[in-house]
């Protein structure tokens, strides 16, 4: 008895005509970048299979890089047994969103600010005809006056010396005069005392001082009337305390007196207790005549 030729499975070649059937359509719905086509290996005859095992779906292979042009699509397959079958369809590649590029409108701008209003100053008072505002103007700035120069503050004043004592001989003893200004009246007591005091230690032998006229003078004493009154009192020397004065009258009044033979000094008010200005003045009265 001649054996029976197997018979084909016909689930599997439906499977197989339905793998043959995705990898055509496949490469044509992905034409950016479409699969190379893939032939399914030749069908092997499948081993019988129990009638309760589902079939398994083929696995799909990636997607490739760009095949060659692509043939026209192949016929819908028959139907087999009056079974339709439905393909299911790939996503093909998404496209970028379409970015608008319409910006957004940009707000309005402010509306301008109105002008501020100009300030109006009040209208001056008009005052009524026939009387005058009498408006006092302040007097002008006198000029500050220029800062005189600054006295030497005055030096103590020195108590008076007694009068000569008895027993001293007349070479011993001066006849002066002493002057000074109305601005000078302290100074010229102290100048006074410090040269008595220096006449009596700068020599070895003592000379004393006789004052024999103490007077103020000013810039209205005639240097002739002076002169009258030292020769009037015996005077050998004349020493001078007159800062503020005018100079001319100061230099007329030495003169007057040197060219009579009446020594004169005008004395400094910074020098009045300088001891080298009273050694110049005794060395000086020592050669006068003494008193007579």
């Amino acid at each position: 008895m001649a054996e029976e030729p197997l018979k084909k499975d016909p689930e599997a070649e439906i499977q197989a005509i339905l793998s043959d059937l995705d990898d055509i359509l496949g490469g044509l719905k992905t034409a950016d970048a479409p699969a190379p086509v893939q032939f399914a290996p030749p069908p092997q005859t499948p081993a019988a299979r129990p009638p309760s095992a589902a079939p398994q779906s083929p696995t799909r292979p990636a997607p490739a890089p760009a095949p060659p042009p692509s043939a026209p699509p192949p016929a819908p397959p028959p139907a087999l047994g009056g079974l339709t079958l439905e393909l299911p369809t790939r996503p093909g590649p998404s496209k970028p969103p379409i970015e608008s590029s319409v910006s957004s409108p940009k707000p309005a701008s402010e509306p301008p600010k109105p002008a501020p209003k100009p300030i109006e100053l009040p209208k001056p008072v008009e005052l009524p005809k026939g009387i005058e505002a009498q408006v006092s103007q302040p007097a002008p700035a006198q000029a500050p006056k220029a800062a005189e120069p600054a006295k030497p503050a005055p030096a103590p004043a020195l108590p008076p010396l007694p009068e000569i004592p008895a027993g001293i001989g007349k070479d011993q003893v001066r006849r002066v005069a002493i002057l000074y200004s109305a601005d000078c009246a302290r100074e010229k007591d102290t100048f006074v005392g410090f040269l008595d005091q220096s006449a009596q230690t700068i020599s070895k032998k003592p000379l004393f001082l006789r004052k024999v006229l103490i007077e103020e003078i000013s810039a209205s004493t005639e240097p002739k009337a002076m002169l009258d009154r030292l020769k009037a009192v015996g005077a050998v020397a004349a020493l001078a305390v007159i800062e503020g004065m005018p100079e001319s009258k100061a230099r007329d009044l030495g003169e007057m007196l040197t060219s009579s033979g009446i020594m004169f000094r005008s004395i400094p008010l910074s020098e009045i207790q300088k001891r080298s200005l009273a050694v110049d003045l005794i060395v000086d009265m020592m050669l006068l005549s003494p008193e007579t």
